[in-house]
């Protein structure tokens, strides 16, 4: 009976036309994403040679006239000093269109590991003089002017992480390519997405995919109300079913991106270096390494964690309101609660107890990457911080559910 009982919620979980459109859109979501969004994603610290070049001609000119400036006031003690910015330029200019040539250098001879090795010391040094030093003669790309209300804070973020994925990929034993480098590869791709809105989206996947989880059987009220099994195993065979399907779900969806951009950009591999934040920008490294496949780990852990919890979660408001509409709407606000209400630079440095609440870890990749702990603007918030509250959560929804399924007041159908 408990099979029986098994394959039917299974039969009933992906015959369910509500769920049918959902796979339908998820395979269109993913179809658009992999053929669309990734290729046109304007990457701001892009491979461009001629831009390296252009860059080197500007140095080597703006040298050529603060020798000039220097020149002219050791000819003449009434001339006026060199300029603060001729200064600078002799004091940094050399280091920079030094390692500028070997960047040129390494793309003409098609050596990428040479290039990355060049290129993490090049953002390093420069970051150095722009967020530290504060020197006038350089400024971050205008992205981080045009996209932020913080780029100071924004531009070493960005210069700090590309110097610590271009140091690890230097130093690391996979083959590295341009692809590679500026982080196309089907794997890369799905690790830089899967954080902010992109996971939201896929939580309020997994809060309509279960909406109807208990409302649904109300069609088929006579075979399933005196149906010898007990509430507490056919909520958990719901719960089984609804995270088997998702992640069926999940998973096609993914194929299908990886089906869209490994030929075009390669699949990646499991070993490539991944950029976490420490949480702190004066470091003089802000950033360490770990692992894509450590990474994917982690991920799927708190992925399993929040999938289950909103199973859950969809389950106890149905077994206590019988409305789909209404647990829809309650789960998604869950899911969304934590996005659009506190995250911004400084607040768990003024609110630290925000760590302590599951629904912080929720978009996961901001989290496991360490954006999260510079949107805060304090360390912590990763995945160490975020198991335990998600765990927590999720076995306080499960404790209620067993007391709600026990009791006589409240029926599954």
């Amino acid at each position: 009976m408990k099979r029986t009982y098994f394959l039917l919620q299974l039969k009933l979980f992906f015959n369910n036309p509500k769920n049918i459109g959902l796979f339908i859109i998820s395979a269109i979501v993913a179809l658009y994403f992999g053929l669309v969004s990734a290729p046109n994603h304007h990457i701001i610290e892009k491979i461009d040679q001629p831009a390296i070049q252009a860059e080197l001609d500007d140095h080597q000119a703006f040298i050529k006239i603060a020798d000039k400036e220097f020149q002219r006031s050791a000819n003449n003690p009434n001339a006026m000093p060199p300029s603060k910015g001729a200064k600078e330029a002799k004091r940094t200019y050399p280091t920079i269109i030094k390692l500028d040539k070997l960047r040129l250098q390494a793309l003409n001879n098609n050596n990428y590991r040479a290039y990355a090795s060049f290129s993490w010391q090049w953002y390093h040094y420069l970051d150095s003089l722009l967020f530290q030093k504060a020197i006038q003669n350089y400024t971050y790309p205008s992205e981080y002017y045009s996209q932020t209300n913080y780029p100071g804070y924004d531009g070493h973020y960005g210069y700090s992480r590309i110097t610590a994925l271009y140091k690890g990929l230097s130093q690391g034993k996979t083959s590295v390519n341009k692809d590679i480098l500026e982080e196309r590869t089907s794997l890369q791709i799905l690790q830089k997405s899967l954080s902010g809105w992109s996971v939201i989206l896929l939580i309020i996947f997994v809060c309509l995919f279960t909406c109807d989880l208990l409302t649904y059987d109300q069609k088929f009220r006579t075979i399933l109300k005196n149906i010898p099994l007990t509430k507490t195993f056919q909520l958990g065979t719901k719960l089984v079913v609804a995270f088997i399907g998702i992640i069926f779900n999940f998973l096609i969806s993914f194929l299908i991106i990886i089906l869209c951009t490994a030929p075009r950009y390669g699949l990646g591999s499991l070993s490539l270096a991944v950029p976490i934040y420490r949480g702190r920008p004066y470091y003089e490294f802000s950033f360490k390494t770990i692992s894509l496949g450590r990474y994917f780990v982690y991920f799927s852990m708190m992925a399993l964690l929040v999938i289950l919890i909103f199973i859950s979660l969809s389950i106890l408001i149905s077994l206590l309101i019988k409305n789909s509409y209404i647990t829809a709407i309650l789960t998604i606000i869950v899911a969304v609660i934590a996005k659009v209400s506190y995250f911004s630079l400084g607040m768990g440095y003024v609110y630290p107890w925000l760590r302590y609440l599951p629904t912080t870890y929720f978009t996961i990749g901001d989290s496991l990457s360490g954006y999260l702990s510079y949107l805060m603007g304090t360390p912590g918030w990763g995945f160490q911080w975020g198991l335990m509250p998600l765990l927590v959560l999720l076995i306080g929804l499960n404790l209620l559910l067993l007391i709600f399924s026990n009791s006589r007041r409240f029926s599954i159908i």
